[in-house]
Formats: structure tokens, C-alpha cells, sequence
């Protein structure tokens, strides 16, 4: 589902953001919301594309007691 919500930018983050999505042909709110996924992954938050929901190391949890 998605949700909506309000950035406040700064005149000269505004303007960045519609030339950067002028030159990638995007709408500035997809690149926004591009510029968000990327950095939500880049921090942990969610996985990249092609890789596992755990962050990839590769542990596996057995939801029991050990």
C-alpha cells in the first residue's frame, strides 16, 4: 500500500530535485521516492533488489530455542 506524506525542501533542494529528475525522465516525486528506497536501503532499512530480507549474511533464524 502506499502512503503519502509531505517533504518540506529548501528552494535550492527543490530545484536540485526537479533537474535530477529532469535528467533521469522521471517525475520529481518518483525521483524522490527513488533517492528514499536508495537510501533506506544503503542504511540497512530494506533490502536491496535480488537480495534476501535478513540483509543477505546469510542467517537463518529457527525460531526455536537454538
Amino acid at each position: 500500500m502506499m502512503k503519502r506524506f509531505v517533504v518540506m525542501l529548501e528552494g535550492n533542494e527543490a530545484a536540485a530535485l526537479w533537474r535530477l529528475g529532469r535528467q533521469e525522465k522521471r517525475d520529481p516525486r518518483q525521483q524522490a521516492a527513488l533517492l528514499i528506497r536508495g537510501a533506506l536501503e544503503q542504511a540497512g532499512l530494506l533490502p536491496r533488489p535480488g537480495q534476501p530480507p535478513n540483509g543477505g549474511s546469510g542467517a537463518t533464524s529457527t525460531g526455536g530455542d537454538g
